[in-house]
């Protein structure tokens, strides 16, 4: 441990945490302060590309609750980098429990173009039965193994008495809608299938108010504002760490067992151009709806050859001014992890398959496309995290536990761990990630104004 009248605090990963984390220990007063990346660039997860003339996300695509309350919200508004309209009073009031109120178009994979309102006695029972998990907050047993098992299980019960009015083309109809719901749901929570989450873990995240939005100049902007306000030389680059020494590394035990319970999976994106949109002019969001998954599905059987039945559907960039037709298809888990080892050539034959079956029409051809592969990269491999089944609260509370843990007689605060995996309740979100890197900076702020400064060791975050 090196004396020190000014600490040198070491920040592995440039990530929205870690810059946060830096951001915030440098306004107060902290001079040694370096991040080491392991790539060439600033920004982690959060990554803008482009498509022809469309600005693309690649990673983090939204701010999630853009509310006074969010602290991302804050800063993005504060650098300029929102739209007017999600700015506005009523666009920061909208609590939308992560269900944003977009207008969707319904595909059937017989090339038919479906009624939307035939499809919505499917949402309200998948919505409604999402908003039922929260009565398992803290319950440390119930009678579900997980999430996907507590949907699959009400949903048939319920179905069955609902919809026993109804023909059997309409019941297999909506039946089929709730595995696309089911599928939606893996994209948001980065998980292979609902079977993974921890239904009492599932209902620790927290939601805030306010209609998702988006940067139109790009996520990146974020992190270049950030970026400008560190000192230069801040970042050493394409430094990839391998160990951290530190002292008493018996005592964080309990922290490798929370991380080995804690998901961490994989979603993915394909950005899609057009020519022309074959889609309504009002549409915010497409659905795909599979023929033969009456059986509540939300995983294929045979990934290499089936791979493409775990899309669920597209998101449409808007304002077409802006992006061209563009959409942006979503795909989670084990399939979206074999996409990524197709050459981009097979993708776009694969996405052009489907779109063909979808509208019915062979003639729609892609201009282009551009797909993420955040499983293959060795520095992520994958995309978020999520409460695996058997993850608890206190889990989560262990991951935002420094080392040495409570009760050691080691120098206090040698390892502090920051990034949305260690957020309780905004896991898997850029929001969740900010304030983490807060949390530690602040952690660090706190413990230095307390002390002597005759002897200050050097830290790793």
């Amino acid at each position: 441990m090196a004396a020190s009248t000014d600490p040198q605090v070491v920040i592995i990963g440039c990530g929205i945490s870690g810059i946060s984390a830096a951001h915030r220990l440098v306004k107060a007063g902290f001079q040694r302060v370096r991040i080491l990346e392991a790539t060439e660039r600033s920004g982690g997860r959060i990554k803008t590309g482009r498509l022809g003339n469309n600005i693309t996300e690649i990673g983090a695509s939204y701010i999630h609750g853009p509310s006074e309350e969010n602290p991302l919200f804050c800063l993005a508004r504060d650098y300029g980098l929102l739209d007017p309209q999600a700015l506005t009073q009523e666009n920061q009031a909208m609590d939308v429990d992560e269900y944003p109120p977009w207008v969707p178009n319904w595909f059937s994979s017989s090339g038919q173009r479906l009624n939307a309102e035939h499809v919505n006695p499917a949402l309200e029972l998948f919505h409604e039965l999402v908003a039922e998990t929260s009565q398992f907050k803290n319950q440390e047993e119930t009678q579900w193994a997980s999430v996907g098992h507590f949907i699959r299980s009400e949903a048939r019960q319920r179905a069955a008495e609902r919809w026993k009015d109804k023909d059997e083309t309409t019941r297999q109809l909506l039946q089929c809608a709730i595995s696309t719901m089911l599928k939606v749901e893996c994209c948001a929570n980065a998980t292979h299938t609902m079977d993974k989450i921890d239904l009492a873990g599932f209902c620790m995240y927290k939601s805030l108010a306010g209609l998702d939005c988006t940067f139109p100049s790009g996520f990146e902007g974020l992190i270049e504002n950030l970026m400008s306000e560190l000192p230069t030389g801040s970042v050493t680059y394409n430094r990839p760490v391998r160990c951290v020494h530190w002292n008493n590394t018996g005592s964080g035990v309990n922290m490798l067992h929370s991380i080995q319970r804690l998901g961490f999976g994989t979603c993915n994106k394909i950005y899609v151009e057009f020519e022309s949109p074959w889609w309504d002019a009002d549409c915010e969001v497409i659905y795909l709806l599979w023929k033969d998954e009456e059986d509540f599905s939300d995983q294929v059987s045979d990934i290499s050859k089936s791979w493409m039945k775990k899309m669920a559907g597209f998101t449409v960039l808007k304002p077409s001014e802006r992006y061209s037709h563009v959409l942006c298809g979503w795909i989670a888990g084990h399939e979206s992890e074999y996409m990524e080892t197709l050459t981009e050539q097979e993708v776009r034959r694969s996405i052009t398959e489907l779109v063909c079956t979808f509208t019915g029409d062979p003639t729609i051809t892609p201009k282009r496309i551009l797909r993420s592969q955040w499983f293959h990269d060795p520095w992520t491999c994958g995309s978020y995290s999520h409460p695996a089944v058997g993850c608890s609260a206190q889990d989560l509370e262990n991951m935002m536990e420094p080392l040495p843990t409570k009760g050691s007689e080691s120098q206090t605060l040698q390892v502090l761990f920051a990034g949305e995996a260690t957020h309780p309740c905004y896991y898997s979100t850029v929001h969740g990630a900010v304030v983490s890197g807060w949390r530690e900076a602040d952690r660090l702020i706190s413990h230095y104004s307390s002390i002597s400064p005759c002897r200050q060791p050097d830290l790793t975050l």
